[in-house]
Formats: structure tokens, sequence, C-alpha cells
């Protein structure tokens, strides 16, 4: 199962790739012109991009820099965890 990718998260796909030498998460901010009041789930849909599309980090000083690399063969998988599964994997490694 694979969610479908918010507006604002296929806008930031749009500057990444109008960027492929790489572009900061503020300089992205910058350039979708952002208000201070819809920032606070900006990290959050940058990150969603990560299940559908092959998205490298590089540290340029001290600039953390988004290359957008292309679409992933395959979406990863954004299902829940079901608790019961969750409880026994945990119970099997017994607190490792």
């Amino acid at each position: 199962m694979t969610a479908r990718l918010s507006e604002i998260s296929l806008r930031i796909l749009e500057v990444m790739k109008q960027h492929p030498e790489g572009i900061s998460e503020g300089e992205i901010r910058e350039e979708l012109r952002i208000p201070p009041a819809e920032q606070a789930n900006f990290g959050r849909r940058r990150r969603e991009l990560n299940y559908h599309h092959l998205i490298e980090k590089k540290r340029e000083g001290s600039r953390l820099l988004y290359i957008y690399k292309g679409p992933l063969n395959k979406p990863r998988d954004t299902a829940a965890i079901n608790p019961r599964l969750r409880a026994q994997a945990l119970h099997a490694a017994r607190g490792r």
C-alpha cells in the first residue's frame, strides 16, 4: 500500500528536480515561499517523498543538500505495522 503525495510534496519534488546539484531545505522553503504557519510539517512532507523517490543527502560544509536521483522502481510500503506482529517481534528479540 502506498500513500498519495500531498500537493506540497509534489511542489517540493519539482523544486528538487530543478536543482540537480542539490538544494537545502531552507532554500526549498524560500523558493516555494512557504509562510511560517505552514512550515511545521514541511520536513514531514519532504520525507514522504522518500517512499516514492530516491533522494540522496550530501553534506557541503554546514549545509545539507538534497539531491533528486529519480523515482524508485518499487515504492516503499507505507502501511502501518500490525500491533500483534510488532509485539511478537519485540518478544522474540528479548530486548535486543
